[in-house]
C-alpha cells in the first residue's frame, strides 16, 4: 500500500485486507466449534465458561453435565456462570477445608463467604451428598485424626498408602525421623515466645524457625529430597522468616502459607504454628478448617512445631496434640537448641509437677522400668516389684502416672547426688521422650549439667555435676571458730551485726561451695562427721564468698542458682547471676510487653527482619500504585 501512488489502489487493498480478516475470524470460529463439538469433555475455569469466551460458539443445550471441582473454595456467584451450561451438575470438593477467599468483611457478613456446596448441604442434608471414604494420600496415623475430628470417623486409607513412611522411599535411610509418621516438637517452657510487628496482624517465631531448620536438615541428611518437603506456616511473617533461613540452602524446598498448599501434597510436611504466649491466644489458628488443610497435606510424615501450653487452649488444636502424643513421637525443644533458657519452670516442687502434667506425652507399650539386655536397671527393685508396679499403674490415671514417673526419676537423681563416687548418671536409651523431658527439668531444678547423646534408638541423657573447686577435707581451727561464732549468731539473731563486708564485684567466683559441691568433692575415706558439719555450715551461712551472715533466720533463695543469700547479697547482679537475670527479664518483657522495676529500658531499635518485611511491603504498595497510575495525555 505504501508503494502505491494512486489513492484508488490503496482503497482496494484496504477493502481486501478487511475481507481477509473477516474470513480469518470465520475460519477460526468454525475450527473452534468443530473441536469443541468433537470433544467429550471440555475443561475451563468458572469465569472461562462465560458468554464472551470460546463456549459462545456452542449451542445453549450442548452439554449434558457440568462438574465443578473444588467447589467448596469457590464463591457461589462464580459457580453460576458454569452451572447455566447444563441441566445437571456435580459439585466436587471438601467443605471441611478452606472456604472462599473474601477480602471484604461486609460482603462476607452478608453471606458471600458461604459456598454453594455448603448452602445445598444446609438445605437438603445428606440426601444430596455422596462422600468418598477411601483416600490415597496419607499414612493411616495422619488420617485418623482428621477422620475422627472432621469426617465422623468415616475415612479409610487405601492399602497402598496405609503404612508407608519416609524410609520406604528410594535413597532414604532408616533413622528416627524417617520411620515415624507423626512427630510433635514441643516448645512449652523453652522461652521461644512469638514476635509481632507493630500495626500488623502477622506474627513470627524465630525459635521455631531454628527448630524447623534443624528438622529439615535431619530429613535431607537422611536422603529425602528437598522438593519432597513442604514447610507450612499460618502467618506470612513466619513464612518470610523461614524463607530467609532456608531458601538459600534448600532452593527446591517449598515454603508457603496454609492457603498456598490447598489441594497440594508432599511426602513430608513441617508445620510451624508460631503462637506462644502467656495468655493462650491462638488467633486465626482457631479456624478448624485451616489446621485440617495444613496437617492433611502430608503423605508419609508430618512434624508439628508448637507451644502446647498455648495452643491447647483451643479444643480442636488440643485434640491434635493429644492424637500426636498418643500415636506419634514427642520431643522437646531442649533436644534441638542447647542455649535456650527455660521459662515457666519455677523452683517449687509442686509447681514443677503441675507444669509437667499439663502436657500429655506419649507412653510406650514397654514399661519404663524394663531395660534392654546388658543394661543395669536404674532402680534396685526386683522383677516381682516391677510387675506389681505396672499392674498398679494400669489402674491410675495418666496424670497420676506422670506424677509417679516424675517422683521416680527425681529419686534417682537425688540418690546420684548423695553418691559422691559416681561422676555422672546415664539414663537408659529405653526412656521415651516424656521421660527425657522430665530428666531435663529435674536436672535444671537441681543445678546439674544435662546433655542428650546419641541418635535414634540409642539416644540417652547424661546428668553430671557442675565442676567446682574442692574445699579443704578437714576443717581448720579458724573454721571451727567460725562455726562456733555462727551458732552464737543463730541463737541470738537480734544481736547480728548489720555491717556487711564490702562487695567485690570484680571477683569471678563470688559463691562458696554449696552442700552438693561439698558432697561431690568428698572422697570415700573422708570423716563422715566432718563432712556433715561442713554441709550444715554451707546451708546455714550466706553463699556469697567471704560473707559469714546466717541465713537460717532470714535469707533469700536465688531462683537462678538455687542458693541461699543474706539480704545484702541476694541481688543476682551481686552474687554473679546478673546475666541470667537480664535474659529472664528480657524474655518476660518480650512476652508481656510490660516494664518492671529493675528490668531497664525496652529496646526500641527496629528489628532487621521487621525492617525487611516493612520494606518489601512498601515496595509492593509503590509497585501497585505505579501500575494504577494513568499516563498523562499529551497536548495535541
Amino acid at each position: 500500500m505504501k508503494k502505491m501512488r494512486e489513492k484508488g489502489e490503496r482503497v482496494n487493498f484496504k477493502r481486501e485486507i478487511g475481507e481477509l480478516r473477516k474470513e480469518l475470524k470465520t475460519r477460526e470460529a468454525t475450527a473452534i466449534t468443530q473441536i469443541l463439538k468433537r470433544a467429550d469433555v471440555v475443561l475451563s475455569t468458572n469465569t472461562g465458561a462465560c458468554d464472551d469466551g470460546p463456549l459462545k460458539f456452542l449451542p445453549a443445550e450442548h452439554f449434558d453435565w457440568v462438574v465443578i471441582d473444588e467447589c467448596a473454595q469457590a464463591m457461589e456467584s462464580s459457580c453460576w456462570i458454569a452451572l447455566l451450561r447444563a441441566r445437571k451438575c456435580i459439585l466436587a470438593g471438601d467443605y471441611k477445608q478452606l472456604p472462599p477467599t473474601i477480602k471484604s468483611q461486609t460482603a462476607a457478613s452478608k453471606g458471600l463467604s458461604l459456598s454453594l456446596m455448603e448452602r445445598l448441604i444446609q438445605m437438603y442434608g445428606d440426601s444430596v451428598v455422596r462422600m468418598l471414604t477411601v483416600q490415597y494420600r496419607m499414612n493411616s496415623a495422619i488420617m485418623d485424626w482428621a477422620s475422627k475430628e472432621m469426617y465422623q470417623g468415616r475415612l479409610t486409607a487405601h492399602s497402598s498408602v496405609e503404612r508407608h513412611v519416609l524410609k520406604d522411599l528410594p535413597g532414604v535411610t532408616c533413622v528416627e525421623e524417617t520411620v515415624t509418621p507423626l512427630l510433635l516438637i514441643d516448645t512449652a517452657g523453652c522461652g521461644l515466645s512469638e514476635m509481632e510487628v507493630t500495626d500488623e496482624q502477622s506474627k513470627g517465631n524465630k525459635g521455631e524457625v531454628d527448630i524447623v531448620e534443624l528438622h529439615v536438615k535431619a530429613l535431607t541428611e537422611a536422603g529425602l529430597k528437598a522438593k519432597d518437603i513442604a514447610v507450612i506456616a499460618p502467618y506470612n511473617l513466619q513464612v518470610d522468616l523461614l524463607r530467609q533461613k532456608l531458601s538459600l540452602r534448600h532452593p527446591e524446598l517449598e515454603i508457603k502459607s496454609v492457603d498456598g498448599f490447598q489441594g497440594r501434597e508432599k511426602e513430608a510436611v513441617v508445620l510451624s504454628l508460631v503462637r506462644s504466649n502467656r495468655k493462650g491466644e491462638v488467633g486465626f489458628l482457631a479456624e478448624d478448617r485451616r489446621i485440617n488443610v495444613a496437617v492433611t497435606r502430608a503423605r508419609r510424615h508430618v512434624a508439628v512445631v508448637c507451644d502446647t501450653q498455648t495452643v491447647q487452649s483451643h479444643a480442636f488444636l488440643k485434640s491434635l496434640i493429644s492424637h500426636m502424643t498418643e500415636f506419634g513421637d514427642v520431643r522437646t525443644a531442649f533436644e534441638y537448641l542447647q542455649d535456650i533458657v527455660p521459662q515457666n519452670h519455677t523452683r517449687d516442687h509442686k509447681d514443677t509437677k503441675a507444669n509437667t502434667s499439663t502436657t500429655k506425652q506419649k507412653v510406650k507399650d514397654q514399661p519404663p522400668s524394663k531395660t534392654k539386655q546388658g543394661q543395669k536397671k536404674p532402680t534396685g527393685s526386683s522383677s516381682k516389684e516391677n510387675s506389681a508396679a505396672t499392674q498398679d499403674k494400669k489402674s491410675l490415671t495418666e496424670e497420676e502416672q506422670n506424677k509417679n514417673r516424675y517422683t521416680e526419676i527425681r529419686e534417682q537423681v537425688e540418690s546420684f547426688l548423695k553418691d559422691s563416687i559416681r561422676g555422672e548418671l546415664q539414663f537408659p536409651s529405653s526412656f521415651n521422650s516424656h521421660d527425657r523431658l522430665l530428666v531435663h527439668q529435674i536436672a535444671e531444678e537441681l543445678g546439674l549439667v544435662h546433655e542428650s547423646k546419641g541418635e535414634g534408638k540409642d539416644r540417652c541423657i547424661t546428668v553430671s555435676r557442675k565442676p567446682v573447686s574442692a574445699p579443704s577435707e578437714e576443717p581448720t581451727k579458724d573454721e571451727e571458730q567460725e562455726e562456733v561464732q555462727d551458732e552464737k549468731t543463730v541463737s541470738s539473731p537480734q544481736k547480728e551485726p548489720l555491717a556487711q563486708p564490702p562487695l567485690d564485684l570484680k571477683t569471678k567466683n563470688r559463691t562458696k561451695a554449696g552442700a552438693c559441691d561439698i558432697a561431690a568433692a568428698a572422697a570415700p575415706d573422708d570423716d563422715f562427721d566432718a563432712l556433715i558439719n561442713a554441709v550444715k555450715k554451707a546451708d546455714s551461712v550466706c553463699s556469697f564468698v567471704k560473707c559469714k551472715a546466717s541465713v537460717l533466720t532470714l535469707g533469700q533463695l536465688c531462683l537462678f542458682c538455687n542458693r541461699q543469700y543474706c539480704l545484702s547479697h541476694h541481688i543476682p547482679e551481686v552474687h554473679g547471676c546478673g546475666d541470667k537475670a537480664k535474659s529472664h527479664a528480657r524474655m518476660r518483657i518480650s512476652k508481656e510487653g510490660v516494664l518492671y522495676a529493675g528490668s531497664g529500658k525496652k529496646d526500641k531499635s527496629m528489628d532487621p527482619n521487621k525492617k525487611a518485611y516493612l520494606q518489601r511491603k512498601l515496595d509492593s504498595k509503590l509497585k501497585d500504585m505505579a501500575s494504577q497510575r494513568k499516563p498523562k495525555k499529551e497536548d495535541s
